[in-house]
């Protein structure tokens, strides 16, 4: 079984759902939940064959102050 890989990152709260509404009209590419709503922190779950994608979209919107502190972690949910 493959796990997707994890990536977590700060998303100011004006940019929530623009961040949310980008990565749920492409298909597969992310799926993002809120893990800290005090420290507005992100956390999304990509599929490995997705990931050069996935970090292009973030470049971007770190670029616009839309995320920071992107960062790749060890999936939590893998035992």
């Amino acid at each position: 079984m493959t796990y997707s890989l994890y990536y977590q990152a700060e998303i100011p709260k004006q940019f929530g759902w623009y961040i949310t509404a980008i990565l749920r009209s492409h298909d597969h590419l992310a799926f993002d939940r809120t893990i800290d709503v005090q420290k507005n922190i992100f956390e999304f779950f990509i599929s490995p064959d997705k990931e050069e994608e996935f970090l292009y979209f973030m470049q971007l919107m770190e670029q616009k102050g839309a995320a920071l502190n992107v960062k790749k972690l060890p999936n939590r949910l893998k035992p």
